[in-house]
């Protein structure tokens, strides 16, 4: 079991070394996933859900941003797919979160 645990550090701090925005997106939906399950496990406590909503809407742009300044090489090339993912969890994020807020303002 420590020998698995030892692998996935050193697989993370390879990723965080080889290619830190990736590596910061991973850990803020990462973030983002244990916000959204403390709000689950407990309710009425926004927060949670406005600190993961962002965490999720700065890894959309971060990822939209990375993918569109990346030169496409003919070895790298960005899918749709991805930009399309992107979009739609940031427009989701933002919706949502207006939508929380809303009785607030």
């Amino acid at each position: 079991m420590t020998q698995r645990c030892q692998s996935w550090l050193n697989s993370l701090f390879l990723l965080s070394q080889q290619n830190p925005p990736k590596f910061v997106e991973i850990l803020m939906i990462a973030l983002a996933l244990i916000m959204f399950s403390i709000w689950t496990l407990q309710l009425n406590q926004l927060p949670y859900v406005i600190l993961g909503l962002a965490f999720v809407i700065s890894a959309s742009t971060s990822l939209l941003v990375r993918q569109t300044t990346t030169p496409i090489t003919p070895t790298y090339r960005p899918s749709r797919l991805g930009y399309f993912l992107a979009i739609a969890s940031l427009t989701t994020s933002i919706y949502t979160l207006i939508h929380i807020l809303l009785p607030y303002l």
